[in-house]
């Protein structure tokens, strides 16, 4: 073995080292509440390991079905089916399976561009260099939650890989544009979110390929009339495999005013930076601010390329996904990648000014030792929580755990006896504290076909009256909301009659129990009585079409009456 290879493997193992420890240490203080989209993706992995041993070609349709037409689909989950095996709890298992199958070969691979953009071969700069991008809390935060997001950036790391390595101005390479089509279409495939990411790449990848190759900026026509032939072909890619495989999905995306629908998700564009920055930390943007200086004042070198076509991907990205919604955790992650690469350079401008190795050396080390100590206190809590209003370091994302959960146990415990008959439950809460989630999980699940799975966001999910069928309700006092108040009336509206009893929630009981919930809410089973009157049915829908005025036809009818008064 070369010494670089052995560097390499040095610094492979202690990416997989660090990566599996961080993983133990988090699901080893977890506690069963999951919820959302944290709970549902692990479901659907455990669905499709099942029906993969079950039935491989009901497997095979079903992933295919689901990538043709579902906003959320199963690829990223189903390809993970070998982890559903391991002899450790489900949930360990799932997250093991995303880190291991995702989240290490996207640290390997942001690492190795890194290494090729930097030349920088010393075996102590290569290993701080893997251990930095280990250490990147942005690409954690949804995996520890149980967000697959992360595979997105497989695909998008070949892209750079690829441009890099392959001169697409020097002539047309059909079968090379080809492949960079498909490996553009991958991100869309798995998350369709990614399309912002997709769109800004075919922005800033012929403008990168143009300088990155040829680093003296002489404009030739006949190269960029090669850059626009090879991106062109692989526009044509990419949109053809849309078409084709994702032809539903399409049709929906396009029809549908994502930016109406997800209005209560939309904080602004300040908010959205406060977001951005949460995750990553306003402590890198010195290192940020380094990079592109630098960048720009030595702007003919392939290095300097890469800086500001990260540094434009970046504002760019982020420019386009703000405009319809606030970033989560997971959309963070393409966000997250450009600025990290920019700040890499930055940390190694910064390095590169000291005269001796030994003083760099000392800075690295410094720098490394900081990572570690915000990463653990990002995830793990052992010192104060560092969350301000600046967001000088990442938000804490700690393990789920709730105080109080015996509470939470014994609420779940008195539901799963009362609907031992078959009888069913509505849940009006939606935030951390409780949600229906939290009890089908804390229940094992037994819950689980008991739970009508009421509205959460008003102009996404609207409402669904059945919910006011189910002989049992649960609400806390005060009203719990995970939204925007004025996003969330198809939870707080309904809430607010049973508390007071009037209207349609004088038609139900408040039963004798109290629960004591996390934060000091209090939780309690609401059991109907009797159907709601003509009258409360009426008043309620009036209610409902005066804040939403253009669901006056879809609820102003007989049948929703009907629907109501059963």
């Amino acid at each position: 073995m070369t010494k670089n290879n052995k560097v390499y493997f040095i610094s492979f193992v202690i990416v997989l080292v660090l990566a599996l420890l961080n993983v133990h240490v988090f699901m080893g203080n977890e506690q069963s509440v999951y919820f959302w989209d944290s709970k549902n993706f692990w479901m659907q992995w455990m669905r499709y390991a099942d029906l993969l041993f079950q039935s491989p070609l009901d497997w095979g349709m079903s992933v295919y079905t689901t990538v043709t037409k579902d906003d959320y689909n199963a690829l990223s989950t189903a390809l993970l089916f070998p982890f559903k095996f391991l002899p450790i709890d489900s949930r360990s298992a799932y997250i093991y399976a995303i880190t291991i199958t995702y989240l290490i070969p996207v640290i390997l691979l942001a690492t190795f561009i890194l290494l090729k953009i930097f030349e920088n071969k010393s075996a102590f700069y290569v290993i701080t260099t893997a251990i930095l991008v280990v250490l990147y809390t942005p690409f954690w935060k949804p995996t520890l939650r149980g967000l697959p997001d992360v595979v997105g950036l497989i695909p998008i790391l070949c892209v750079i890989y690829f441009t890099i390595k392959n001169n697409l101005s020097n002539r047309v390479l059909l079968f090379k544009s080809v492949f960079l089509g498909i490996l553009l279409w991958m991100p869309f495939a798995f998350r369709r979110w990614y399309i912002f990411t997709v769109i800004t790449l075919y922005i800033t990848l012929p403008f990168f390929v143009a300088y990155y190759h040829d680093v003296k900026f002489k404009f030739e026509l006949n190269k960029a009339k090669n850059i626009l032939i090879n991106f062109f072909i692989s526009g044509i890619i990419t949109v053809a495999l849309a078409l084709l495989i994702q032809k539903e999905l399409i049709a929906r995306i396009i029809s549908t005013d994502y930016s109406t629908m997800y209005s209560a998700y939309q904080y602004g564009f300040s908010k959205s930076l406060m977001v951005i920055f949460g995750d990553i930390g306003l402590f890198m943007m010195p290192f940020f601010i380094f990079g592109i200086i630098s960048a720009i004042s030595n702007i003919k070198t392939k290095q300097s390329v890469f800086v500001l076509f990260s540094a434009f991907s970046f504002v760019i990205s982020v420019l386009l996904f703000t405009g319809t919604q606030t970033p989560g955790i997971h959309h963070v992650l393409p966000f997250s990648l450009w600025f990290l690469f920019v700040s890499i350079f930055g940390l190694n401008y910064i390095s590169s000014l000291f005269k001796s190795k030994d003083a760099e050396h000392s800075l690295l080390t410094i720098i490394m030792v900081g990572m570690t100590l915000i990463s653990v206190s990002t995830f793990n809590k052992p010192f104060p929580s560092y969350k301000n209003g600046f967001h000088i370091f990442p938000d804490g994302l700690y393990p789920y755990k709730v105080s109080n959960f015996d509470e939470y146990k014994r609420l779940s415990d008195r539901l799963v006896a009362l609907t031992n008959s078959g009888d069913k439950i509505s849940v009006f809460s939606s935030n951390y504290i409780l949600n229906d989630d939290m009890l089908l999980t804390i229940s094992n699940f037994k819950l689980t076909p008991r739970v009508f799975r009421v509205s959460q966001v008003d102009l996404r999910d609207k409402l669904r009256m059945e919910a006011f069928s189910t002989k049992y309700v649960v609400v806390t006092n005060p009203i719990q909301l995970h939204l925007n108040k004025d996003g969330q009336r198809v939870i707080s509206y309904p809430a607010t009659l049973l508390l007071n009893r009037k209207g349609i929630g004088s038609a139900y009981k408040k039963l004798d129990e109290k629960y004591q919930l996390s934060k000091g809410v209090s939780a309690y089973i609401y059991e109907k009585q009797r159907p709601f009157t003509e009258s409360e049915s009426q008043d309620f829908i009036k209610n409902i079409v005066n804040m939403y005025p253009q669901w006056n036809e879809l609820y102003n009818n007989a049948k929703t009456l009907k629907l109501l008064s059963e």
